[in-house]
């Protein structure tokens, strides 16, 4: 199996954008989802992309990709309705570029 690209470049606002990963349960592995990048925020002076592409309970770590699969960031949080505990489509992710400094990645050619 090969390792999807990164794109290090942020994508722009508005850029259709893709969030993958393992909602709550193992057996709904690999769920994908469809969303725009909608701003960027900065919160405890971290940069996060916020989009519409959904995420749930245990997706947090899975990659948000490109429309070309490069992936771009990496979910972190979203946000819930406090009564009834489901997401509301404003998610958090943190820009790949950044995961790797903070992991201090160094990418080799």
């Amino acid at each position: 199996m090969e390792a999807l690209p990164l794109q290090l470049e942020p994508p722009d606002v508005a850029a259709e954008v893709y969030a993958v990963g393992t909602s709550y349960l193992e057996q709904f592995s690999t769920t994908i989802s469809k969303g725009i990048v909608s701003a960027y925020r900065t919160e405890n002076d971290l940069k996060l992309i916020q989009s519409d592409a959904a995420i749930h309970s245990g997706s947090s770590g899975g990659a948000m990709v490109d429309r070309f699969g490069n992936v771009v960031a990496i979910s972190v949080s979203g946000v819930t309705a406090p009564a009834e505990k489901f997401g509301i489509s404003l998610n958090f992710f943190i820009p790949i570029a950044d995961a790797l400094k903070f992991l201090a990645v160094e990418l080799v050619e």
